[in-house]
This record gives structure tokens, sequence and C-alpha cells, in this order.
């Protein structure tokens, strides 16, 4: 419940006590016209009940707050896994479009230096700060679900923006080192752009876009062992479609998170 709602539904409480207390003690003198000990008898009797009344609203409403706090906290969680998210959504999609470029290079020449550098270096701080509040919402809201999509992406995540990474912006490095070594292009231009290979171009670059290709479209092998060194789940697929597959998980946890802001 939220506040607004808790503050109205108190109000409300008080007001139709207030009404109905002053409607019965109004039957009870004008037209029952009880008086002296009778009177006294029945107040006393009113009196009781509205002691046993204000137990029961004081445990209904400590209730409604306990509830309003703890939808409190797990929002806040989530706001925070949410930010986190979006950070981590945005690195993808750039990702994807360094992947992109590069898979050009096999057919034009292809000059982009900003995307020789990894997209984020500071990924495992990321995943880290976002677990630690996964965990404590998951132990709010009782239930793993945020948790289980959290191990899903992790592992792909560490795939995707590790060694593989690496080894395929280490092959582009050397194609552009050799672009600077050969004078074919200025190591001090800094303007992203791609066109034809002119004559000898691809020649003198082959190796480089020849490695370059194997590790963009080589199946890279993911499993997942249990306790007992079973292999309970294996999956062989291309850098790209391991970046498209953690991009849409990415976008099923947001929904996720998203939805359950919007359900309380």
């Amino acid at each position: 419940m939220k506040k607004q709602e808790l503050i109205e539904k108190v109000t409300g409480w008080i007001l139709a006590v207030t009404l109905y207390g002053t409607a019965v003690f109004y039957f009870v003198t004008k037209v029952l016209k009880i008086t002296g000990d009778d009177l006294d008898a029945f107040v006393g009797l009113l009196g009781v009940g509205a002691t046993l009344f204000g137990g029961y609203m004081a445990i209904y409403l400590f209730t409604d707050w306990r509830e309003q706090k703890q939808f409190e906290l797990e929002k806040e969680k989530l706001d925070k896994i949410l930010e986190n998210l979006g950070q981590l959504h945005t690195d993808i999609v750039f990702l994807r479009s360094d992947v992109m470029v590069l898979n050009k290079v096999s057919e034009d020449f292809t000059y982009y230096p900003k995307i020789a550098e990894k997209r984020n270096p500071e990924i495992n701080k990321l995943l880290f700060e976002m677990f630690k509040d996964i965990k404590i919402y998951s132990v709010l809201a009782g239930n793993d679900e945020l948790v289980d999509m959290y191990n899903i992406i992790e592992k792909i995540c560490f795939l995707v923006f590790g060694l593989q990474e690496d080894f395929i912006k280490k092959e582009y490095r050397n194609y552009l080192e050799c672009l600077y070594r050969e004078k074919i292009e200025d190591k001090d231009n800094s303007i992203d752009y791609n066109r034809a290979y002119k004559m000898g171009e691809k020649l003198k670059l082959g190796s480089y876009i020849l490695m370059l290709g194997i590790n963009l479209k080589a199946k890279l092998t993911r499993k997942i062992i249990d306790q007992e060194g079973n292999i309970i789940f294996e999956e062989s697929l291309t850098y790209l479609e391991y970046v498209d597959k953690v991009r849409d998980n990415l976008d099923e946890m947001m929904e996720y998170c998203a939805q359950k802001i919007k359900l309380n």
C-alpha cells in the first residue's frame, strides 16, 4: 500500500468512527432517552468497544505501515538495479555496434580507432555492485527469480566483455598498426570512416583481416557444470550471438523490475 493510500485510509476510519459514535450517542439520549446510571453503563460499554476497536485498528494500521515500508525498501533496491541494468544495456548496445563495424573489415577498408579499446573495463565492478542489490531485494521479496536471471547474464557478460573481446579487439589493433606502418593511414587521424580497399591494400592487411574474421565467426562453447561435475547446460554461439543473447536477457530483467515496481 502506498503512503498516500495509508493516510487516506486512516483519515477515513477516524471520520467513520467519530460520526458513528456521535450518531449512537444522539440515538441513545434523544430517541431512547436513556439517562443516569443506565447512560453511564452504556457509555462504559461503548468505551470497552472503542478500546477493543482501537487495538484492532493499531494492529491493522501497523500491518499496512509494515507493508508500505517493505514496498519502499524493495523499490529502492529495484531503482538501483534498474540503474545498473541501464548502464550495462548501454555498454552492450555499443559493443554490438563495435562488432557490426568489425564485421565489415573483410569487405571494406575500415578505420574506427576508437572501437579498438575495451568497451567497459570496469564490468566486474558493475556486476558485483548490481548483484549486491539483487540479493538484498530477493531476500525482501522472498523469491530468487531475479537472482536466477542475474546468474545467466553474469556468465555471458564475463564472456563478451572478457577474453573474447580482448582477442577480437587485439586483432583489430594489429590491423590498425599495419595501416600506420604501411603509411596507409595517419596515426593522428581520429575521424572514423570506411571505403573500398585500394589496389594492394588488402594484400598487405590480409593476415590481420583473416585472424579478425576467424575470431568473429568462431563458435564459442559455454558449459554449466554441477557440483558432481556433470554438464547440465551447453551451447555454442558466435560472439555476436552471445552479445545479442545477453541484450535480450537484460531487456527481460529490466521488464521484470519495472513490472514489480508497477505492481506495488
